[in-house]
């Protein structure tokens, strides 16, 4: 017997360790990694302006140059070998050292070297970018670098939106769920009546007219619920594809939890309001432009006066020594139409980032105050629901009770059936909102408990 019911407790615990479990909105924080190609099409874009960013820096990659000319013409001959290593610098400073040997007479050049060649170490850069810091070679990387981590905001605000859609309709099937609940409770007291108008004509209390009555009346209460049945099952196919599941896998551990019927205070709106700008990823888009005009305004500022360029050679020829070349060229603009023009471009281009900014903060402001608002009405419409349904349910208690007596209607008593379940209807509804109000502020704040 000790033997049995052990066994027994075993098998108990077991059926209860395998059975579907209600699916949690936390649960959602499960499925939202890489393999799951919703979340990877919300974050995949950083990665590639990631590979991007790193790809920039190959300006600065030391490079080797050789080049070979073997000249044999009839009436001049000439050889010409290099071997040069370059290495370019963020601030616009270029560096140079290898070897060259020229001999004869040389078809694209001046040069003449001793007959073992000669060594060479160079450096140019320009006057203007060396003064201030930048060139285009650090511009161009600054806004690959600014473009990944504009990138990983885009890819936080398509997460954020994921995650909010996937909340939503975690609330809407249960809203569907519960919804088909009802609709089966209506059907179940339509199958009772049936039951009981039976009774009362077999004892001549009804007229057998109502068995047809009550039978249209099962029927399209079945309907209800096939409709409610398809609402229910779309709702939450919709739901479980960005899981990453499929529906056997869901269904084997997890289960559909009713919409729990309950309002919940909200936090302090200027504390909401607070937190969603400091948090918000537009928000940080905006100030990722902002740095990129600023970065646009530096180089820009090296056309105003135009560019000084300085080059210093220095060699050594293994028969002939040591000497060296200095270059200085000057391009100065008599017009700066260029110049001017790019600044007032990016002078607008700052205004209406910060504008835009602005307008969005407001917006952002009045979408919060209004889900106040909103969830006042919504409280007191839920308050007066409440009021409605008990008062439905007297009614409807009466109409049964006329009903049992002789006295009643069965359309009257459907009447007030539907009336109650409409009633409901509309009360979860709102209970669904409250939800869907209290997830768009998790969602400005950027705040979701998954």
């Amino acid at each position: 017997m000790r033997h049995f019911f052990i066994t027994l407790i075993f098998l108990s615990v077991e059926a209860l360790a395998s059975s579907p479990r209600p699916f949690t909105l936390q649960d959602i924080g499960k499925y939202l990694k890489e393999d799951n190609p919703f979340y990877y099409r919300a974050i995949g874009e950083q990665f590639i302006a990631k590979a991007a960013s790193d790809a920039a820096y190959g300006v600065t990659d030391l490079k080797l140059d050789a080049a070979y000319d073997d000249k044999r013409y009839a009436v001049t001959k000439g050889e010409y070998r290099s071997l040069f290593v370059t290495q370019n610098l963020l601030n616009g400073v270029s560096l140079t050292a290898g070897y060259r040997r020229a001999e004869g007479l040389q078809e694209y050049n001046n040069i003449k070297t001793g007959n073992d060649g000669e060594i060479q170490a160079g450096i140019r850069f320009s006057l203007f970018s060396l003064i201030n810091d930048i060139s285009k070679n650090k511009v161009d990387i600054e806004q690959a670098k600014l473009h990944y981590l504009k990138s990983q905001d885009r890819a936080a605000l398509k997460l954020l939106n994921l995650k909010f859609n996937m909340a939503k309709l975690y609330y809407q099937v249960r809203f569907a769920y519960t919804r088909l609940h009802l609709e089966k409770q209506l059907l179940q007291k339509a199958r009772k009546h049936r039951l009981f108008i039976a009774k009362k004509i077999k004892s001549g209390i009804l007229p057998a007219s109502t068995s047809i009555e009550i039978e249209q009346i099962v029927l399209k209460r079945r309907a209800r619920v096939a409709r409610a049945q398809n609402d229910f099952l779309q709702t939450r196919n919709l739901f479980v594809q960005y899981l990453g599941l499929s529906i056997q896998e869901f269904e084997h551990s997890y289960r559909i939890k009713r919409l729990t019927p309950r309002i919940t205070a909200l936090p302090s709106q200027h504390t909401i309001i607070s937190e969603a700008i400091d948090s918000r990823p537009e928000l940080k888009l905006y100030e990722r432009n902002r740095a990129g005009i600023a970065l646009d305004e530096r180089y820009n500022e090296l056309n105003a006066y135009g560019d000084v360029t300085v080059g210093f050679t220095g060699n050594y020829d293994l028969l002939y020594k040591e000497g060296y070349k200095t270059t200085l060229n000057f391009s100065l603009p008599l017009q700066r139409t260029a110049y001017k023009g790019s600044k007032e471009k990016l002078r607008l281009q700052k205004m209406l980032n910060q504008s835009e900014k602005l307008a969005w903060i407001e917006e952002l402001r009045t979408k919060i105050a209004n889900i106040y608002v909103a969830h006042k009405q919504i409280v007191q419409g839920i308050k007066l629901l409440k009021m409605q349904l008990q008062k439905s349910l007297e009614l409807e208690k009466i109409e049964k009770r006329k009903l049992a007596e002789g006295v009643g209607s069965l359309i009257f008593v459907n009447q007030r059936e539907i009336n109650t379940l409409q009633i409901q209807d509309l009360l979860m509804q709102d209970y669904l909102q409250l939800r869907i109000n209290e997830l768009t502020l998790q969602y400005y704040r950027n705040a979701f408990p998954f």
